[in-house]
């Protein structure tokens, strides 16, 4: 069965038929056309588990997960609206031109001080205070690390398959037959 052809929307250009590229709202759409939805890691084990199996499979590309901002009431949260954990060891470091200094807080001494003496440091972990975008994306740029995104860049999406627990389809393609990468978990 073929889930995805050229002449079929939303591939577009010289794109791996299996895997497309689709905005985040369609990248959802597309995994649950399949039976299943983007996928949310459980905690940093299921999370490096994954992320073990795209570099071994030399995957370049980069996909939608389900995680977003959909307001500041709820914050980062996954498709079922539970919180996303942030910070290490999930979000990407971005280099930035600016020089900032990193505080410190001693909650038993009730003080906030700049750490190293207000060295200057030029990265920021995302999610960025002011957001570069409110869906979440895993980038081979930053190592599978998650970031946030514009929501209409196009990605490919990483679905989870509801029916079938514990298998994980790249773009959609953790449904059997020829060429299909497959991940069992746990």
């Amino acid at each position: 069965m073929e889930y995805c052809s050229m002449s079929d929307p939303p591939c577009q250009g010289d794109l791996d038929q299996r895997i497309c590229q689709v905005s985040w709202g369609e990248a959802g759409a597309f995994c649950e056309t399949l039976g299943g939805e983007l996928i949310t890691f459980k905690n940093a084990t299921h999370y490096a588990e994954v992320v073990t199996h795209l570099k071994e499979a030399q995957l370049t590309s980069d996909f939608w997960i389900g995680g977003r901002y959909p307001n500041e009431s709820l914050g980062w949260s996954w498709i079922d609206d539970s919180p996303m954990q942030l910070g290490t060891p999930y979000w990407a470091v971005r280099h930035t031109g600016d020089c900032l200094t990193r505080n410190v807080t001693y909650p038993e001494l009730g003080e906030t001080r700049e750490a190293n003496a207000g060295e200057c440091y030029n990265y920021v972990q995302a999610p960025r205070n002011y957001l570069q975008g409110r869906c979440v994306s895993i980038t081979y740029n930053h190592y599978y690390y998650m970031s946030d995104e514009d929501c209409l860049s196009k990605r490919s999406p990483l679905c989870v398959l509801t029916e079938t627990a514990g298998t994980y389809g790249i773009g959609g393609v953790g449904v059997g037959g020829g060429g299909v990468a497959q991940l069992s978990l746990p």
